[in-house]
């Protein structure tokens, strides 16, 4: 739930923030420090919350995963690692049983590539542009809205994997927030 709120709240704030005039505003001067800890928070927020069904995945599947635990969260910090996180996803979707949701995991990644890397190639634009164009924005919404379907889907195939419901999680196989 933290990651979602988190994901939902970084992205209310880019667009508000967008909508009083971006970077130039006086707004953007007065709240700088909160987008900037709204990223931070949700990227760390997701990561724990990963690794967490990463784990689960591998007491459902021992050996199911391809990649360890170091090597999942450094795919997700370094660019030229980027496709681990998208099969690490996969991977944790095939250890609870379930097949379903490829096309909603690549979806996911293929908009978090694209808003992370997107507006550099897009439109020029680099990270210091603050992140107000209207490509940066939809974009923005669009991995946004598919992070927390996948935040949500992957932990259903988890839950129901392992028999819990969301009151009912044992320690053992409740993803971190």
């Amino acid at each position: 739930m933290a990651a979602q709120a988190l994901i939902a709240g970084q992205t209310v704030v880019q667009l508000a923030l967008a909508a009083a005039g971006g970077t130039g505003s006086e707004t953007f001067r007065r709240t700088a420090p909160v987008p900037a800890l709204l990223l931070v928070g949700s990227a760390v927020a997701f990561l724990v919350w990963f690794m967490a069904c990463r784990t689960n995945a591998e007491l459902l599947a021992p050996g199911s995963q391809r990649y360890t635990e170091r090597r999942t969260l450094w795919g997700f910090l370094v660019p030229v690692l980027w496709w681990i996180p998208v099969r690490a996803a996969l991977d944790v979707r095939d250890a609870s049983g379930s097949t379903r949701g490829t096309g909603l995991i690549l979806a996911w990644w293929a908009a978090f590539v694209a808003k992370t890397l997107g507006s550099a190639v897009v439109e020029g634009t680099t990270p210091t542009d603050g992140g107000f164009s209207p490509y940066d924005l939809v974009v923005g919404v669009l991995a946004t809205v598919l992070a927390i379907m996948v935040i949500r889907r992957i932990t259903a195939v988890v839950d129901a994997a392992t028999g819990a419901g969301r009151a009912g999680r044992s320690p053992a196989a409740r993803p971190a927030a």
